[in-house]
């Protein structure tokens, strides 16, 4: 479950107040991302936590504040707790207002979560092309070394070499689906598997841990690197991409590698 810090919940709960100070924010945590327009009376489904920019382009258009109820947004009497009295109920006797239930904030539906890609930010696309791995974001080999053998990563054997690679990829942050272009969270905090809900129902947005790892500093540097040159592709470590591709690279093979492999 989504574990709210308090300082930026609280500066969230102000944003959101003062685009509309009447909004419903759900104190429930699984419906971190839900806020309520009071104008209009609809849920809107932010795109990450403590982010406003939703409920900010939607009251920037919104037109019910004017026709709901002739109201125009406004508070009514009732909202304050003040009672009302109808003209045509007899004097001296009074009618409580009808108690009113909040609709519940909509659900995302069962549907895959999409992972993070290009349209997440544009060097996810740059990143997806450089890389051949089905996943990256482990802790350093010489880390390990050190925690398997007790020694530098360097003056270790080529057997002992292979048995640190396979355990660092056990600390992998991030898997790379090649066929969809996009990322997914693994390790430690993996994808919740369910996509969040977007402004419209059939609008599949990344869950909070895929879209955890554009906060995160590996991933950051990781997708920041540029593209290597064809034919500087053969001397790119032998981890990162198989040695056959990087002589293929060199040798003016790109567009098969990139439009034609099966692999990708």
């Amino acid at each position: 479950m989504f574990i709210r810090d308090p300082k930026r919940w609280g500066k969230f709960k102000r944003k959101i107040t003062d685009l509309d100070p009447s909004a419903e924010i759900p104190d429930d945590p699984s419906h971190v991302l839900s806020v309520k327009h009071f104008s209009c009376g609809s849920w809107f489904r932010m795109s990450v936590p403590y982010n406003t920019e939703r409920l900010k382009t939607h009251v920037k258009s919104c037109t019910s504040s004017a026709t709901r109820g002739g109201m125009g947004g406004m508070k009514t009497l009732h909202k304050y707790g003040v009672m009302v009295l109808d003209m045509k109920t007899p004097t001296g006797t009074h009618r409580c207002p009808p108690e009113s239930s909040s609709p519940t904030p909509p659900v995302a539906p069962s549907l895959p979560c999409p992972g993070i890609a290009e349209k997440d930010d544009a060097r996810i696309g740059k990143y997806i092309e450089r890389v051949f791995l089905p996943s990256a974001g482990g802790k350093d080999v010489r880390m390990i070394a050190r925690e398997l053998f007790s020694g530098g990563f360097a003056k270790l054997s080529s057997e002992r070499k292979d048995i640190v690679r396979q355990q660092q990829i056990k600390t992998h942050r991030w898997s790379i689906d090649y066929i969809r272009k996009c990322i997914h969270a693994i390790g430690a905090r993996p994808c919740r598997g369910t996509a969040q809900l977007g402004l419209t129902t059939d609008e599949r947005l990344p869950c909070d841990r895929c879209l955890g790892l554009l906060s995160l500093r590996m991933f950051r540097n990781s997708i920041t690197r540029e593209v290597p040159k064809d034919e500087n592709r053969v001397y790119v470590p032998h981890i990162y991409q198989p040695a056959e591709f990087g002589r293929m690279y060199s040798s003016g093979f790109s567009d098969l590698i990139n439009g034609v492999c099966p692999m990708y």
